[in-house]
């Protein structure tokens, strides 16, 4: 299935507004769309709010359901910087 139209998911203001658009339809809360889009961000260069696009789009590709190691890894490195960046 293709969008209607192009998601362009480069920066955090396009990110934040298409996901306002679609988190009702994708069974989304306002943190857990938070906590995708900061945890998606590109920490190098964190002033010019770059979305990392292969980071944002595992959030959606990974099946949490299951104990595997590259979700564990995964879930256990956004933590870590979600902690850092906002503690």
């Amino acid at each position: 299935m293709k969008p209607m139209e192009p998601i362009i998911v480069n920066n955090f203001k396009s990110i934040m507004l298409k996901m306002d658009q679609i988190k009702h339809e994708i069974g989304l809360k306002d943190d857990e769309v938070r906590i995708i889009v900061f945890t998606s961000m590109d920490m190098e260069y964190f002033n010019n709010l770059i979305i990392l696009e292969a980071e944002f789009n595992k959030w959606f590709y990974l099946d949490f359901t299951e104990d595997d190691q590259e979700e564990i890894d995964f879930q256990e490195n956004k933590i870590e910087m979600w902690e850092q960046t906002m503690c």
